[in-house]
């Protein structure tokens, strides 16, 4: 069994229509708003299979949001605690006789436990009515996958909150609702919605004790440090597979977290930190992108001559534009990959 890297190396997609790769990642539901697929059962199986020692112990967890129920009406306003109270959350666990069983509970009580053991979290979030989108006959929304990572230190946990816009979702400070097939009703926050979500929703988590009775303490704020405002990695996407970017990640953590990835080219050899070094060092943009190396060697030339470079401005990222380019060549490479790693499961 091949890890994600070796087969994003090796694996040719150029030929592959991406209308392949789309209905056989449909198959497995890699693009299903449901904890209870296939892909997320493949996940805990490369787990076991294929990750380093530390992160097979890492809990994955993954909750479908409804973001029409969670966002406040009124832009002053903080998401409700009941309603933080009341996200769920799907796991897969493997008993005794070595089958993998699926339970859905609430998400607070699967923090309290895994942070009781001092485990990393990782948790992909399925967030339906993400985008109003307008139609020619009525206005839908559409659906978008993000990540949220919880790393233990020595008396707190430092999250981290990932989506693959980057700093182009800077632009979602309104949240639009539809409230008839071409009414709606916008509310604008002082900060991108989602981002409003995640702090409220971490805050409420740090008014509850872990499983130890010990005081749960995370560490997570807007800046660049713990929020992900880098490269749009979907700049070139026309499809709409986000959610194979929290894929990646998970993967590529699994098996570079704890070891330093050495990336091979014409001009020479470029040995990177592992995971955990670069999320220590408040290196987070270089953690995400460096997830995507192996896929398609143009992103790589391009990230590897401007990995120390920063950027406030999409269009002067120069790895942006060499996504938004290859229009989508990038994302067949990347999905193709991906696709064929999770039937080899």
């Amino acid at each position: 069994m091949s890890t994600l890297s070796v087969i994003g190396t090796l694996y040719n997609p150029r030929k592959k229509k991406i209308s392949n790769c789309l209905r056989q990642a449909s198959q497995i539901k890699l693009d299903a708003i449901d904890s209870d697929t296939i892909a997320h059962e493949k996940c805990l199986r490369a787990q076991n299979s294929l990750f380093g020692k530390k992160m097979k112990r890492a809990a994955l967890l993954q909750s479908i949001l409804s973001m029409t129920e969670i966002m406040p009406t009124k832009s002053y306003a903080k998401v409700d605690r009941q309603v933080l109270e009341n996200i769920g959350c799907g796991c897969y666990t493997k008993n005794k006789n070595g089958k993998y069983e699926y339970s859905y509970e609430y998400l607070y009580s699967n923090i309290q436990e895994l942070i009781s053991e001092k485990k990393i979290i990782y948790l992909m979030l399925g967030m339906k009515e993400y985008c109003l989108v307008e139609g020619l006959e009525e206005n839908f929304y559409s659906t978008h996958s993000t990540c949220l990572i919880l790393i233990p230190r020595d008396t707190e946990y430092d999250a981290y909150y990932i989506n693959s816009h980057g700093r182009d979702m800077v632009d979602t400070h309104s949240f639009v609702r539809r409230l008839t097939k071409r009414r709606t009703k916008t509310v604008t926050f002082n900060a991108p919605y989602e981002l409003i979500f995640i702090d409220n929703l971490i805050g409420y988590w740090n008014t509850l004790k872990d499983f130890n009775n010990n005081q749960i303490k995370i560490k997570w704020d807007m800046t660049k440090t713990h929020t992900y405002y880098s490269t749009d990695l979907q700049a070139g996407d026309y499809y709409g597979v986000c959610y194979m970017f929290p894929q990646v990640i998970w993967h590529h953590m699994g098996e570079f977290y704890t070891k330093k990835k050495t990336i091979e080219m014409e001009c020479g050899k470029t040995v990177i930190n592992t995971g955990e070094e670069l999320l220590k060092a408040n290196q987070l943009s270089i953690f995400v992108k460096y997830a995507f190396t192996n896929f398609n060697k143009d992103y790589c030339t391009t990230f590897i001559k401007h990995i120390n470079d920063k950027y406030t401005k999409s269009s002067d990222d120069p790895l942006q534009n060499t996504i938004a380019t290859s229009r989508t060549a990038f994302i067949k490479c990347i999905l193709c990959s991906l696709v064929r790693y999770m039937k080899q499961i």
